[in-house]
């Protein structure tokens, strides 16, 4: 059908999230009007360039992992319904798919034996997790690509992932077909509202899970063919390391880290948590519980399309300057809620920062944000003592208007 070919304007704006090895910023960006850096309280923080040069090694496949942040749709590229993102993870191995994916642990034997690279899951919902005890009715979508090492094994994986699902509870489990999409492996168990599928698309092998909150087969179907029609042209657009480069990966290939401001600069490995640099979509799909259609209109609407996190602070890379002041500032409305202006940092241009409210608890330990744009990129500061948070944020400009 038409729809299964057609890139969407929304997944042609991550396209550049795909390609995060190998196309440097925009060349001949006008550099922003620059003050003295010298006559800023910076404190002791290093102002020098630094470049992060060290290859992925062994952590080679969690690299290829966090670029495929990437590869797959936010829920909300796939329907505006599902608003609220539930978990973005990069997958290394197959007690990753199991833990992490939530996939059965049947699977785990099938994705060793095929050699799985590299993978990254997503679940998009329309509402948030239920708490504990509550049984779940929302509409939630997981999908996890998996790399194998050629599209011959990804076929072969498919289907043993498939027998190995099925066969855990043959008697409850019974297959579908599903129009347009003749290769993909589909079951659900009747009376149970989810449907699962494994399909093969290249090199990758895609996993759905679908939850809704009726067990209706042709609804099921029909959500299941929606997402495939997205996803595989979101897969299409990344463009996968070779196996035999992964260990040659650069986590920071764009210079995202290298444009975060820390003290602790020596002997940086990989870590998804605090070194890493991902597609924006995977802000969507992590940062900050709640309701992601304004987050998801603002990463849009100024071409975001990288974010990278160095510990407690994060960069993200916009169209350009307007689009990363216009970034900057829906990112402080977002969280007016509960925090209020806080003074920023004397003679420091274009930043904002934030404090609690009175008598409103912190969402975390590092009570006071900035947020500081600075030609195309916006650096959030986040530290839990305000003179460090206005000393690093000064540094923090003092290092791109230097360095870059």
């Amino acid at each position: 059908m038409a729809g299964r070919f057609r890139i969407s304007w929304a997944a042609a704006i991550f396209v550049a999230a795909g390609m995060i090895a190998g196309c440097a910023g925009v060349q001949g960006a006008p550099k922003p009007a620059q003050i003295d850096t010298g006559t800023l309280d910076v404190g002791t923080y290093p102002l020098n360039r630094v470049t992060y040069t060290r290859p992925a090694g062994t952590n080679g496949g969690l690299v290829e992992g966090i670029r495929m942040s990437g590869a797959i749709a936010s829920g909300q590229e796939i329907d505006p319904l599902l608003a609220y993102g539930r978990r973005g993870d990069a997958l290394v191995n197959s007690s990753d798919a199991v833990r992490l994916a939530g996939m059965a642990e049947v699977t785990g034997p099938v994705l060793d034996r095929d050699r799985m690279l590299a993978g990254w899951v997503a679940t998009g919902s329309d509402r948030p997790p239920p708490q504990a005890g509550v049984i779940d009715t929302a509409t939630s979508i997981t999908t996890a690509a998996l790399r194998f090492p050629d599209a011959a094994t990804a076929t072969r994986a498919a289907t043993e992932l498939e027998a190995a699902d099925f066969d855990a509870a043959p008697d409850l489990n019974h297959r579908l077909e599903l129009p347009d999409y003749g290769a993909a492996h589909v079951h659900w168990r009747p009376g149970v509202p989810t449907v699962g599928a494994f399909l093969a698309h290249g090199d990758f092998v895609l996993w759905v899970f679908i939850q809704r909150p009726q067990a209706d087969q042709s609804d099921l179907l029909g959500w299941l063919h929606k997402v495939f029609d997205v996803q595989t042209v979101a897969l299409d657009a990344f463009h996968a390391t070779p196996e035999k480069d992964l260990p040659n990966l650069r986590v920071d290939s764009e210079d995202m880290l290298a444009r975060v401001m820390t003290r602790y600069r020596d002997d940086r490995a990989p870590d998804s948590v605090s070194f890493a640099v991902y597609s924006v979509r995977y802000l969507l799909e992590n940062a900050n519980p709640g309701d992601k259609t304004e987050w998801w209109h603002a990463y849009r609407d100024t071409g975001a399309d990288l974010v990278a996190f160095l510990d407690q602070d994060s960069l993200t890379r916009a169209r350009d300057a307007k689009s990363a002041r216009a970034l900057r500032d829906a990112f402080v409305s977002f969280r007016q809620g509960d925090y209020i202006d806080a003074d920023p940092p004397a003679h420091v241009p274009d930043v904002r920062c934030l404090t609690p409210k009175p008598g409103v608890p912190a969402d975390s330990v590092y009570v006071y944000k900035c947020y500081l744009a600075y030609g195309r990129y916006l650096a959030v500061i986040n530290d839990a003592d305000k003179t460090n948070a206005l000393q690093r944020t000064a540094a923090q400009y003092a290092l791109l208007a230097n360095g870059f």
